[in-house]
C-alpha cells in the first residue's frame, strides 16, 4: 500500500496515515491495483480516448479474455463503437472498452458470454469511472474532471451527450425521441416553448405536443448570476446567486439534487474552486446565495485573470446546468480593507 501512494507508512513507528488516493480507493473499494493505475494514467490533457483505456486496464478485469468465437462479433461492434479505440481487436482491454460503450449505447448482440461479461462491466463501470472522477477533481483538472462526471452519466441513463434529454424521462414515448434526436433543433430552444401545441409542432409529433411539454417543465433548470469584488491583494470574494427553476416531481427528482459548483481559470484547465449544493422541493423558484473566495496566486496578482468561468451542472441529469462568464475589469487594493 505504501509503495502504491494509498497510504504513509512509518517503519520507526509503525504510524499508518491514509493519503487522499488511499481514502479514494476506499470508499469505492477499488482494488489497490487499479487505483494505482488511474493515478499513473490519468493527466490533465486526458481524453475520453483516455478514459475508456484507462478505465478497460483496471484489475477488477484482468480474468476477462476474448474467445475465438467472440472476435467477428466484437468487430462489428467496434465499428459502431463512437469512441475510436488504438487497442490490438484481439486484446482483453479492448473488450472491456467496446462492451462499455455497446452498454451506453444500448446495442444488443448474439453471444451470451459477451452479454455476461457486458454486465459484468457494467456492474462495476459506476464506482470505477467515479473514483477517476474523485481523482482528477482532487488535482484539479478541469476537462478531465467534467468528462468522468458525464461519463458516470452515460452509464447511468445509457446515452450519450448527443442523445437527446429527453431520453432521462422514462415515459417519454420512443418515437418522440426519434424525432427530436433527428431534429437540428437545440436543446435550448426546448426549453423555451410556453405553448405545449407550439412544442409538439416543432418536434413534429403534435399528439404528444403535452406530454413532452409537461416533462420538460419537470426537467431542472438553473439560473445563475455572480459577481467578484477584491477584498485584499490576493483575496476574491465570489457571490453566487443560484435559482432552481423546474416542477419537482419526487418520482424524477427523490427528496433531492445535487448541484456541483465549479469555477475555472480563463483557459479553462485548471478548477480553482470546487463545492455542491443539494435542491430540495421547497428551494423550487428561491434565490439562494453562495459566497466563497479565492487565493491568487503570485503571478495572478501581478496580472489579474480577465475572466472566470462559473459552472453549475447536475451531478445526475444530462445537459442541466448553466455557465457564466466573471469578468474581473477590477483594480486590486494595494493594502487588505479594514
Amino acid at each position: 500500500l505504501k509503495n502504491q501512494q494509498l497510504v504513509l507508512y512509518n517503519e520507526d513507528t509503525g504510524l499508518v496515515e491514509p493519503t487522499e488516493l488511499g481514502r479514494i480507493a476506499s470508499y469505492f473499494y477499488i482494488k489497490p491495483e487499479s487505483i494505482s493505475i488511474y493515478n499513473r494514467e490519468l493527466t490533465d490533457r486526458s481524453s475520453i480516448i483516455d478514459m475508456f483505456r484507462i478505465f478497460s486496464l483496471s484489475d477488477e478485469f484482468k480474468y476477462i479474455s476474448v474467445r475465438q468465437e467472440e472476435r467477428r462479433e466484437l468487430q462489428e461492434l467496434v465499428a459502431k463503437s463512437p469512441i475510436p479505440s488504438k487497442d490490438d481487436t484481439d486484446s482483453s482491454t479492448i473488450k472491456v472498452n467496446i462492451l462499455l460503450q455497446a452498454y451506453i449505447s444500448q446495442l444488443k448482440f448474439e453471444g451470451f458470454a459477451l452479454n455476461a461479461d457486458m454486465v459484468f462491466i457494467q456492474q462495476n463501470a459506476g464506482r470505477l469511472l467515479r473514483a477517476m472522477y474523485e481523482l482528477c477533481l482532487k488535482q484539479r483538472w478541469s476537462q478531465p474532471t467534467k468528462t468522468l462526471l458525464n461519463l458516470c452519466k452515460s452509464v447511468k441513463w445509457r446515452m450519450w451527450t448527443t442523445n437527446t434529454p429527453l431520453k432521462q424521462f422514462k415515459k417519454c414515448p420512443t418515437e418522440v425521441i426519434k424525432r427530436a434526436e433527428t431534429s437540428t433543433l437545440p436543446w435550448s430552444e426546448y426549453l423555451k416553448f410556453n405553448n405545449p401545441s407550439e412544442l409538439g409542432k416543432a418536434i413534429r409529433v403534435e399528439s404528444n405536443g403535452k406530454l413532452v411539454y409537461d416533462l420538460i417543465q419537470r426537467f431542472p433548470i438553473i439560473k445563475l448570476q455572480s459577481t467578484i469584488q477584491p477584498l485584499t491583494p490576493s483575496l476574491l470574494i465570489f457571490d453566487l446567486q443560484i435559482t432552481p427553476c423546474w416542477i419537482w416531481d419526487k418520482s424524477l427528482h427523490g427528496v433531492g439534487e445535487v448541484f456541483l459548483i465549479f469555477v475555472e481559470d480563463t483557459d479553462g484547465k485548471e478548477i480553482l474552486f470546487e463545492d455542491s449544493v443539494l435542491i430540495r422541493e421547497a428551494d423550487i423558484d428561491i434565490e439562494q446565495s453562495l459566497s466563497f473566495s479565492i487565493q491568487l496566486s503570485s503571478s495572478q496578482q501581478k496580472r489579474l485573470p480577465p475572466t472566470f468561468y462559473i459552472t453549475v451542472m447536475s451531478e445526475k441529469w444530462w445537459h442541466s446546468g448553466s455557465t457564466t462568464v466573471s469578468y474581473t475589469h477590477l483594480t486590486l487594493p494595494t493594502t487588505p480593507y479594514v
